[in-house]
C-alpha cells in the first residue's frame, strides 16, 4: 500500500440523487418539476415523493435514451449509494390533481364510466386501521357510498392524479366487487379506513400474486405442449416399428 492507496469515501448522505434513464418517447412526456414517488422493494410500505431536478437535452446515439435526475433530501438515510429504485413519474395535462392508489379507479364495465366509490360521510376524525397484535380494527357503521365519476389527468405505477374529488376524501381502494354496481344509487357499506401505505402495499401484493399465476399458467401451459409432442413422437415410432 502506498500513498496513493484509497482507503474509504467519505460522503454526505443527507441529499442523494436519483438517476433514471427516459426513452425518446418519455421525453415528450416527463418535464422538469414534475412529481416523482420512488419506491424499493428495501423499503416495504415507504413511497419518498419529490420532483423531476433536471433532464439532460443529449440522447445517446445508441439507446436513444437520456438521463433524468431526482434530488432528494434523504432523511433517515434510507436511500443509500448503489440501491436500485422505482420510480413513477406523474404526468399529465396539469400538475393540479387530486392523488389515490391505482386500485380505488373503477370502470364500470356497461357504460365505460370511470370514477371513484366515495364514503363521504366519512370525516377526518377517522383514523386509519392499526392491526393490533395481528388482528384488524373493527368495521364502521353502515354508512352511504356513492358513485363519482372522475377525469383522470395523470398516471403512476402506483397513483392515479384525478379531477372531481376534493381533497381528503375517503374513496374506496379495496373490496369494489362487494358493493352494488348500479352506479347511480348509493350503498350502505361498513368499511375500515386503511392508510395509503397499507393500501399500496396490498396492491403490490395482488400484482405479484396476478404474476405468479400468470408464470404457473405459463409453465403448465409449456408442460402440457411438451406432453403433447412426447405422445405424438411416441405415436410415430410405433407406427415405424
Amino acid at each position: 500500500m502506498d500513498g496513493a492507496s484509497r482507503l474509504f469515501d467519505v460522503g454526505d448522505l443527507s441529499f442523494v440523487r436519483v438517476r433514471v434513464s427516459l426513452t425518446d418517447e418519455m421525453l415528450s412526456r416527463i418535464q422538469e418539476g414534475q412529481t416523482a414517488q420512488i419506491t424499493s422493494e428495501m423499503l416495504p410500505d415507504t413511497t419518498i415523493t419529490a420532483q423531476v431536478s433536471r433532464i439532460s437535452p443529449f440522447l445517446d446515439e445508441n439507446s436513444f435514451s437520456t438521463d433524468a435526475e431526482i434530488d432528494i433530501p434523504n432523511e433517515g438515510n434510507l436511500l443509500r449509494p448503489g440501491m436500485f429504485v422505482n420510480v413513477a413519474v406523474l404526468y399529465g395535462e396539469s400538475q393540479q390533481a387530486t392523488l389515490i392508489p391505482n386500485s380505488a379507479l373503477y370502470e364500470d364495465p356497461g357504460t365505460g364510466a370511470v370514477g371513484v366509490f366515495l364514503a363521504s360521510s366519512l370525516g377526518t376524525e377517522i383514523e386509519p386501521d392499526e392491526p393490533r397484535d395481528g388482528f384488524p380494527t373493527e368495521l364502521t357503521e353502515p354508512t352511504p357510498v356513492s358513485f363519482q365519476e372522475v377525469d383522470v389527468i395523470a398516471e403512476g405505477r402506483s397513483a392515479t392524479g384525478i379531477r372531481g374529488i376534493g381533497q381528503n376524501a375517503w374513496v374506496v381502494a379495496l373490496g369494489h366487487d362487494l358493493l352494488n354496481m348500479n352506479l347511480d344509487e348509493a350503498v350502505d357499506a361498513r368499511t375500515r379506513a386503511l392508510s395509503w401505505e397499507r393500501v399500496l402495499g396490498l396492491q403490490e401484493l395482488e400484482e405479484r400474486d396476478m404474476l405468479i399465476e400468470f408464470m404457473e399458467r405459463q409453465q403448465r401451459m409449456a408442460e402440457a405442449e411438451r406432453a403433447a409432442q412426447d405422445s405424438s413422437s411416441t405415436s410415430s415410432d410405433s407406427s415405424d416399428a
